[in-house]
């Protein structure tokens, strides 16, 4: 019954008889009646249900606990799909390390039973499709997320929220390559059969769908249409979701983006701020995901007229980025050069400099002179020693710009 009301987007509830549920297991345990496999089962629904919530280091604790006993019964398909959970809940944490030896172990027991885990390897190599996608390892996890749908598309033949999910994650790696053609269809397909499978009540994957074919919408510069989507789907968050939830704050970061674009600074300021709290809330002061919402503040800051403000944000957004990620992962690059702006807007060339050169060497080295985004660093080199009226360093850098025919 808790598995049904999780499946429904009725947290509470599913928690509730989860959570009866494991004591009554705990209990009969020590009266000789249960068993083991019965109390691990118990603690993976948990886990499971946890990371549903948003609770993830309270799932790592359900699954640590669920994990040796699986093992120790030689329950190796549960023991595979538990550590796949885990791996889930120390990714969302931004334990990509962990995340990534968790997933190796599982893909192997997968491919060494390969004929009784199919859709078992479908969920492995979505997991790890997400994981390539914040290491910046963009068109490999598209690949990865394209394997998993089509061995959920040759297994179930039909509307299936496994199939739904893998179009919602394709929909995700296009957008943010820019195939916003593709990623418009995928998104449209997956709300489409969402809506199918769970009709017109509130669901958390619904409001999901919507939320991400709006981003694709405001890509596209279809802004009225983009805001009702995410006014659409944070009634919906809201509705079975606590406001503190992560995906409330996504639902709220997007219109902050959204006005951004439409030059409403000081608006999407206050919602970022918002949204900041809600992260470190979540995630902590030091998580990747927080400093998108550093970075997002501290531009809309500097854009609102506040760069002093705006600089305690973007450096902190880098701090973090840098701790975490390789010197040229796309967010690093992206979060350096913004606060380069910020420091060239206020007449700070020698900062803003610095950041930039930082960038095109970084870009230099490992994509090519030649490379759109190691471009994209020389234009903005240019610009910059244009307004510093150094001709010099200005005709040195424009002679590294390819002539486009």
């Amino acid at each position: 019954m808790g598995v049904i009301y999780e499946s429904l987007g009725e947290y509470a509830k599913a928690e509730d008889f989860l959570t009866k549920s494991l004591v009554i297991e705990q209990k009969m345990l020590k009266q000789n009646k249960g068993t083991t496999f019965d109390l691990a089962v118990a603690l993976f629904r948990l886990g499971n249900l946890s990371n549903a919530e948003g609770n993830y280091e309270n799932a790592i604790e359900y699954f640590e606990q669920a994990s040796p006993i699986f093992k120790n019964l030689n329950k190796e398909n549960n023991y595979a799909l538990n550590l796949l959970e885990w791996g889930w809940s120390e990714y969302i944490l931004g334990n990509y390390e962990r995340a990534d030896s968790l997933y190796a172990t599982v893909l192997l027991i997968y491919k060494n039973n390969a004929e009784n885990n199919t859709l078992e390897m479908a969920k492995a190599k979505e997991h790890k499709g997400w994981l390539e996608f914040s290491l910046g390892n963009y068109e490999q996890a598209e690949k990865t997320f394209y394997d998993a749908l089509l061995i959920r598309q040759s297994f179930y033949k039909t509307d299936h929220p496994s199939i739904a999910q893998t179009m919602h994650s394709l929909g995700w790696i296009n957008y943010t390559l820019k195939k916003y053609e593709n990623a418009l269809r995928y998104n449209e397909q997956a709300l489409a059969m969402r809506k199918r499978l769970f009709g017109n009540k509130p669901h958390p994957d619904i409001a999901w769908s919507m939320n991400n074919l709006g981003v694709v919408k405001q890509a596209l510069g279809q802004y009225q249409q983009a805001e009702k989507l995410f006014r659409e789907a944070l009634t919906m968050r809201r509705k079975v979701l606590p406001e503190s939830h992560e995906h409330i704050s996504q639902s709220l970061g997007n219109l902050g983006s959204l006005y951004s674009l439409q030059n409403k600074h000081e608006k999407s300021a206050a919602i970022f701020y918002k949204v900041l709290k809600i992260q470190e809330g979540i995630f902590g002061a030091d998580h990747p995901n927080v400093a998108l919402y550093l970075n997002n503040l501290a531009v809309a800051l500097n854009k609102s007229g506040k760069p002093q403000e705006a600089l305690a944000y973007h450096k902190k957004a880098l701090q973090i980025l840098e701790e975490n990620f390789k010197n040229t992962h796309a967010k690093t690059i992206l979060y350096r050069d913004n606060m380069a702006d910020t420091y060239e807007g206020i007449g700070n060339f020698e900062q803003a400099e610095k950041l930039r050169l930082e960038n095109l060497e970084a870009l230099k080295q490992e994509k090519g002179l030649e490379n759109e985004r190691t471009q994209l660093i020389v234009k903005n080199l240019v610009g910059l020693y244009k307004k510093w009226k150094d001709s010099v360093k200005e005709k040195k850098y424009s002679k590294m710009l390819v002539q486009k025919n």
